[in-house]
Order: structure tokens, then sequence, then C-alpha cells
């Protein structure tokens, strides 16, 4: 018995060692790794720069949107072909107001950033909800 008890251990010890033991692993899961782990760009991360003014609709094409209004920017955010988990921070870089209506938001009212403000938006229910908002000004 603790003849056969040592070969078993050696056994899977070799297994081991020779990376013969994973695919016996894999095949006892149903399921390939590639439909197990899935992943999927948000938006697009990297920046985009707009430099615009008066009233506008922003349409994010990625998840990084830095304002540079020389005069103040009245933006309606819009979806676009953003989909529900993606994310959306803005930054405005100027001391011109910037004005994000509440259209297709879960903000209240009107939200205002001024130079180095930044607020976090992810899209759900079909619209950008708020998740936080700095006030630089402020520190």
């Amino acid at each position: 018995m603790k003849l056969t008890k040592l070969f078993l251990t050696w056994l899977l010890g070799a297994l081991l060692v020779l990376g013969l033991l994973v695919p016996l692993a894999l095949e006892a899961n149903a399921e390939p790794l590639d439909q197990r782990t899935t992943a999927r760009v948000v938006v697009n991360y990297g920046p985009e720069s707009i430099v615009v003014s008066g009233t506008q609709t922003l349409t994010p094409t990625r998840s990084l949107m830095v304002l540079n209004n020389p005069t103040t920017l009245t933006a309606t955010l819009a979806v676009g072909g953003a989909i529900e988990g993606d994310q959306l921070i803005v930054i405005s870089e100027v001391v011109t107001a910037t004005l994000i209506l509440a259209t297709n938001t879960s903000l209240a009212a009107t939200l205002t950033l001024t130079q180095n403000d930044s607020t976090h938006f992810v899209l759900a229910n079909s619209q950008w909800v708020q998740i936080s908002v700095k006030d630089n000004a402020a520190d």
C-alpha cells in the first residue's frame, strides 16, 4: 500500500514538472479559457483634447476628455457609441467656465468646471452617471 501511494505521489509530481497535468485540468473544465475570460476596451483610453466654445454637444470617442475652451462652453454629453459600463473622465484645462448640462446625465443641475477641475462618469441606463467630481480650485 505504501509503495502504491509513493508511486502515485511520484507520478503526480512528474506530471506537474513535465507540464502534462495542466492540459488534463483544462480538459476537465468544459469551457475553453477564452470563453471564461472576457475583456473589452472601454470607449478608448487616451486623451481626447477638445477646443470648443459656445453651446456644443460633445460625443466622447475616448474615456478621457480634456476640454480647452477659450470662452465659456455650455456642453451636453452625448452617449454616442458608448455602452453600459463605459467610463468618461472630463477635465477642464482653462480658467473659463465649462457648464455641463444635466441632459443625458444623472446630474440634478448644471455642473460647472473651471481650471483643473474634473468629473468622472460611468454609463448606466443609457445615461452618464456621475461617480465623482473634483474642484481643484478649492485646494
